[in-house]
């Protein structure tokens, strides 16, 4: 699986609860069981699989990281190596940035004045400057 929404694939979305994500699975379970209908193995499995992580408080929030990192890493290697991955992503920044237009807001009237920025010059930073100390 690459890149794959595994609550697209149950049809429900991730504020959906346990018991939601439980219905859905249900209800698509039968359409692909594989005694009720031949050639629906791998969309049983893709289903399987969607609710055994959904379902799993600890595999599920794994799973949100995954999904707000935005890794071009597989989910199956992402969920191999959760335990590995959670001790050294725990610092990482969520992958949606704030709008530019919600940063000018919060700023306020400070982000429309120009800054006067002047450079500090001094013999020792000159030198500094060019590589000469």
């Amino acid at each position: 699986m690459n890149k794959e929404d595994l609550y697209s694939i149950l049809g429900c979305t991730s504020a959906a609860t346990t018991e939601q994500i439980l219905t859905e699975y249900k209800a698509r379970v039968r359409q692909f069981h594989p005694d009720k209908k031949d050639g629906t193995d791998s969309e049983f499995c893709r289903l399987q699989r969607a609710k055994e992580i959904l379902t799993d408080p600890s595999k599920r929030r794994h799973y949100d990281t995954y999904l707000a990192m935005g890794t071009g890493m597989p989910l199956d290697e992402w969920m191999e190596h959760r335990e590995r991955l959670q001790q050294t992503l725990h610092w990482a920044n969520p992958s949606s940035p704030t709008p530019a237009i919600e940063l000018k807001e919060k700023a306020g009237v400070e982000a429309e004045q120009p800054v006067d920025w002047k450079r500090h010059e001094t013999s020792t930073i000159n030198a500094f400057r060019n590589y000469r100390i």
